[in-house]
């Protein structure tokens, strides 16, 4: 219930200071943080699917900026 006005906030600001396309970056890598933070700091369990899922969308984000970069290499 407190997390949804922070991450709001949150995101407003960035978009204020950065462009849109560096903004959808951290939405992106934001998944992996939860995961981090509720299986260390504090203390949930995290199933192999979530491991799974957390690997999935670095994946993805790995491609899409190779893919970006490599797109502006050949221009």
């Amino acid at each position: 219930m407190v997390g949804s006005p922070v991450a709001f906030s949150a995101y407003r600001y960035l978009l204020t200071h950065v462009t849109p396309a560096v903004a959808t970056r951290y939405a992106c890598v934001n998944p992996g943080i939860a995961i981090f933070l509720g299986a260390f700091v504090a203390g949930g369990r995290v199933t192999s699917g979530g491991w799974v899922a957390c690997g999935v969308i670095f994946i993805g984000i790995f491609s899409i900026l190779r893919g970006k970069s490599a797109t502006l290499r050949g221009k």
